[in-house]
């Protein structure tokens, strides 16, 4: 599958064909995936009166979180291409086994992940020496890990509801969970005088609500009645699960653990420099689940076409795929430069912060190029089951070359957190590139 084949050169047409479906698929995953990061943005948002320590404290575990999910995600990305396939090929036995196993999956992996999370705290210590800071994130953490049970198990339902083109049902979802997050938010934090540890509450509280109204639905709806046939558990099926999806959970947590050391990396510059990442981060979290969501769309549209047999199809859906992204790239641009100094206004009134997060605002308006050839290529390569290899490529380079530039530019040329996420940005667009490359070439006319 991952040779080269005899494929045609496709014409304008064919690839402005590809827009639409893309589109339709990539809008209401993305919408789904920002509804998810809102809870941040309101956590944020409700955090911020109290005090530049505590949104310090989200910064670090916003950073840190960046790593848990993009692995669960990764893992669970494989079922998704799965479930696209199957569905591609009309099998909805087949379907209905890759849910099985990705409800076992997530479970088992969500589980491990919350465990690790909660022994890994006294890392903080080696970032962050500041007893306040800490004093305030211990709660918030333990909320934050008892989340990705929830988190991962909505995780798997969404990509059923993906791979089966009834995307927006679960948008609805994530985003009355968003809806719950900012009462469960006032309540917690500030009537119940919790704190930081109230936010954590309400967002545990807030995906759980969202979970149970997935479950809810695909048991309940009669559209979803095909889908939710039983299934026996097999355990080869598991481990092939498992063995696909690890060097894709490895290739996420590369990508976004390099990230997330690009602002834990901030504690080098002080408390006010993590805010102020916290700041930058609540809207660059945001722009990213545009790429983001498209690497999903893409990897389940290619999955479509390869269950089909369509491989005339490969690279207009690719073409077509990364018009959307750089046009998504192009439009936010501008604005983002332009208001920046009013975004980080409205969501801290530390001047310092500001300060800080205004140029980092510039550094993260150029990623959004780089960030859309990059998911693009990986939803792509990842639809057509290509994933060690290019996993491999996004590790090496953000480890060997994105990130000590990025220390190099920050921290030893001195142009402090706006250098460090500058030298990150260099190191996304190599990758970027490379991966582009790859999937040409296996998608070569012969």
């Amino acid at each position: 599958m991952n040779g080269a084949a005899a494929l045609p050169q496709p014409s304008l047409r064919t690839i402005l064909s590809e827009v639409p479906p893309i589109l339709r698929l990539a809008v209401p995953v993305i919408v789904g995936l920002i509804s998810g990061t809102l809870m941040g943005v309101v956590d944020t948002l409700m955090i911020a009166p109290l005090g530049t320590d505590a949104l310090a404290a989200t910064g670090l575990a916003t950073s840190a979180l960046i790593i848990v999910h993009s692995g669960l995600f990764g893992l669970l990305s494989v079922v998704a291409v799965a479930m696209a396939q199957a569905h591609g090929a009309k099998d909805r036995q087949a379907l209905a086994a890759h849910l099985t196993h990705g409800f076992v999956l997530a479970a088992l992996a969500s589980l491990a992940v919350a465990g690790a999370m909660v022994l890994a705290f006294p890392g903080f210590l080696l970032l962050m020496p500041s007893p306040r800071v800490l004093d305030a994130l211990y709660p918030y953490w333990l909320a934050m890990a008892a989340m990705t049970v929830p988190y991962a198990l909505f995780g798997a339902l969404r990509g059923l509801y993906n791979a089966v083109n009834r995307p927006w049902i679960v948008v609805w979802i994530a985003l009355a969970g968003v809806a719950a997050n900012i009462p469960l938010n006032g309540l917690l934090i500030y009537a119940a005088d919790l704190g930081l540890l109230g936010a954590g509450l309400a967002s545990l509280a807030a995906k759980s609500v969202v979970l149970l109204l997935a479950l809810w639905h695909w048991r309940r709806a009669p559209s979803m009645a095909s889908y939710r046939q039983a299934a026996r558990f097999r355990p080869s099926s598991m481990l092939h699960h498992v063995k696909e999806g690890v060097p894709v959970s490895l290739g996420s947590l590369g990508e976004g653990g390099a990230y997330a050391t690009t602002g834990l990396m901030m504690a080098l510059f002080g408390a006010a420099a993590l805010a102020a990442n916290q700041v930058v981060h609540s809207i660059g979290a945001i722009m990213y689940m545009v790429p983001m969501g498209m690497t999903a769309a893409v990897a389940i549209r290619m999955g479509q076409a390869v269950g089909a047999n369509e491989p005339s199809r490969y690279r207009p859906v690719f073409l077509a795929a990364n018009g959307v992204a750089l046009t998504w790239a192009a439009l936010v641009f501008t604005p983002l430069l332009v208001l920046r100094g009013d975004i980080a206004g409205a969501l801290s009134a530390d001047l310092a912060v500001v300060a800080l997060a205004m140029p980092m605002f510039v550094a993260m308006a150029f990623i959004q190029f780089a960030d859309g050839l990059q998911s693009i290529a990986l939803g792509a390569l990842r639809g057509r089951t290509d994933n060690r290899g290019p996993n491999a490529i996004t590790i090496t380079v953000y480890w060997a070359f994105a990130l000590p530039l990025a220390y190099a530019v920050g921290v030893v040329l001195d142009f402090g957190p706006s250098g460090v996420l500058a030298g990150y940005a260099i190191g996304v667009l190599f990758a970027a590139l490379i991966l582009q490359a790859r999937f040409w070439k296996r998608t070569q006319p012969v």
